[in-house]
């Protein structure tokens, strides 16, 4: 061990306020929320936030509150004062945001802070508040100041006496866009006050009072994904579960729409993940997430919020209660749920068709009869012609193969009937079940599905991919959209590939203005398409074709023609290496005459 060089001693008030900082005050954001949290507490019906050069320069939040007594504001700075607890039973009956006491004297010991703050148990005529300022720690001044009503909390010149902390501060644009993001998750679950955030002079968010949350979420989310939410609303072992859910159907390759909240606090949650994911396994893409907010009611006695010193994870008793109950109440809420149709991505009337305003024009000429070659376009199989083959297992409507299911990917010599090879046998279309996957007899007798989005999705990628759909469609109104600095330096970089896709934009100051799109997307459709690659995620021409792709194919739930069911399959047949839809789900599934025979336990 290594020789002790110095005797232990207490140490000095200012250096245990910033050894606090480093777990309360991470960066600009949590200063923020911090703040927030406070406003929240006092009662606050207007809250007012403003943040210079990212939040390093200055950091100032107003609200409408109750006030702090000019006899505690000393108390308010310093460590461990608090109004919220008394008691260490408080701790099992937390409702508050703050209850430690650290948020305010951390900040102060880490900034040029000030408090000006107006309490109607005060003496003092109206508009006369108090005040007091306080420098890395050290009180400096305290007097009067002019203030009608509430709280103004500045902190200024974050970090400057710690420059260790703050070389690991991001470029302003990112700092402000995580502050961003947590006066947005305040907001969210707090649907009366009214907020709002200014970068500078310059205002970036602001929500009206006694909103619901689907209108706040609109100022947010897309509006055509914010209509398409479920209500989720279920009490499970004394546990509520409240909020919106995205159906499956409607999953995006980020999980940034996933939002938490305990009694109220948010948090970022392991179990309460796992129970998400669970709900939707099986139902979306693995790679992707879905989209929800969701609200857990529980006993507070049963949750323990001083887990993190940010108070931004919690701790559950009976952790298996409030994953059945998240699993459970996700579940309810998908019953019932009708199938995703193309129409709840668009803002426009669907043209008649399946090819539609998908594509303006016909990938390949499309023939009134089957030539040599083509997949025989019939209606679906009657019963009396299935018992005429008494060699093939009957088909309930609604079978499905059970795991673990004998059957095999389209990979084979057989996976795919090109046209080729049609010659002898054409497979015939049998129907469309749940107007996703088209049933196909395939030319050897066994049974064929396609997914209708998959294959689809993957002749449009090959055709992006090829430059042959690059039409574009001028706009009556162009669209809009919000550049930070990482969307520019992104667009930047795509520009070139966008304009090949059929796009023509503009930028004015902090705006990208698009007045023509692809003639692929509907303008709904172009917005989420944009939105989604300025996201950064998606830069190269594979990522941004498949993306593209995906928006402007044809949606699982969208009933087909026999006719539209035959050209969408000849079209993919004659593909090479088209196995996989560009994200890498099977196009196809395959179940040979041996494998149904086992499924239905004849061997």
């Amino acid at each position: 061990m290594p020789t002790r060089s110095q005797p232990i001693r207490l140490l000095p008030p200012e250096l245990c306020n910033q050894i606090a900082a480093g777990e309360v005050v991470e960066r600009p954001a949590s200063v923020l929320k911090e703040l927030i949290e406070n406003s929240l507490d006092a009662g606050a019906t207007q809250i007012d936030a403003r943040l210079d050069n990212g939040g390093q320069t200055l950091i100032r939040v107003q609200d409408n509150g109750s006030g702090i007594p000019a006899s505690e504001l000393e108390l308010a700075v310093t460590r461990h004062a608090t109004s919220k607890i008394s008691s260490l039973s408080d701790l099992d009956a937390i409702r508050s945001y703050g209850f430690r006491g650290e948020a305010l004297p951390s900040i102060a010991s880490v900034s040029k802070f000030r408090i000006i703050s107006y309490s109607e148990t005060d003496d003092n005529p109206p508009g006369i508040a108090h005040s007091i300022s306080v420098e890395h720690g050290q009180i400096r001044e305290t007097g009067h100041a002019q203030l009608r009503k509430g709280t103004i909390v500045e902190a200024r010149d974050l970090f400057a006496n710690m420059p260790g902390r703050l070389k690991f501060l991001k470029n302003p644009s990112t700092e402000l866009k995580r502050a961003q993001n947590w006066l947005v998750r305040l907001a969210i679950a707090q649907l009366k006050p009214a907020f709002s955030l200014f970068a500078g002079e310059r205002q970036l968010i602001r929500f009206g009072k006694d909103q619901d949350l689907r209108e706040r979420l609109r100022q947010i989310w897309p509006a055509e994904i914010v209509d398409e939410l479920l209500e989720v609303n279920a009490t499970m072992h004394g546990i509520t579960i409240s909020g919106l859910a995205a159906p499956p159907c409607l999953h995006q390759p980020k999980p940034d729409r996933i939002l938490f909240y305990v009694n109220g606090r948010a948090v970022n949650d392991k179990r309460l993940l796992a129970a998400v994911r669970e709900a939707y396994r099986g139902k979306l893409p693995g790679r992707d997430y879905p989209q929800l907010v969701l609200f857990v009611d529980i006993n507070p006695a049963d949750v323990d919020v001083n887990a993190h010193p940010a108070k931004t994870e919690v701790r559950f008793r009976n952790e298996s209660a409030i994953f059945s109950a998240v699993f459970g109440a996700l579940g309810h809420a998908f019953q019932g749920e009708g199938s995703a149709s193309s129409a709840a991505f668009s803002d426009e009337q669907p043209e008649p068709g399946f090819w539609g305003r998908m594509e303006r024009r016909k990938l390949t000429p499309k023939k009134t009869q089957p030539a040599q070659g083509d997949w025989e376009i019939t209606q679906p199989a009657p019963r009396h012609l299935l018992a005429e083959e008494p060699a093939q297992p009957r088909l309930s409507p609604d079978a499905r193969p059970v795991a673990p299911a004998p059957f095999a990917v389209t990979q084979d010599s057989a996976r795919k009937p090109r046209p080729d090879r049609l010659a002898e046998q054409l497979p015939a279309f049998l129907g469309q079940i749940g107007d996703t996957y088209l049933v196909m007899r395939d030319p050897a007798g066994g049974l064929l599905l396609l997914d209708q989005h998959a294959i689809h999705e993957r002749i449009l990628f090959e055709r992006i991919k090829s430059g042959s759909l690059s039409a574009s469609q001028r706009l009556m109104l162009p669209i809009e959209l919000n550049l930070d600095e990482p969307k520019k330096e992104c667009l930047a970089r795509i520009a070139s590939q966008l304009e090949k896709m059929g796009f023509q934009f503009r930028l004015e100051k902090d705006s990208l203005l698009v007045d023509s799109t692809t003639a692929l997307l509907s303008r709904s459709e172009a917005r989420e398409f944009l939105v989604e690659v300025l996201s950064g995620l998606k830069e190269d021409l594979d990522d941004i074709a498949a993306s593209m792709a995906c928006h402007a194919a044809i949606k699982a739930g969208q009933k087909l023609s026999p006719d539209e069911a035959h050209e969408l399959a000849r079209q993919w047949s004659a593909l090479q290496d088209a196995d996989f839809c560009p994200h890498g789900r099977p196009c196809a599934l395959r179940w040979n005459l041996a494998s149904l025979e086992r499924l239905f336990k004849r061997v």
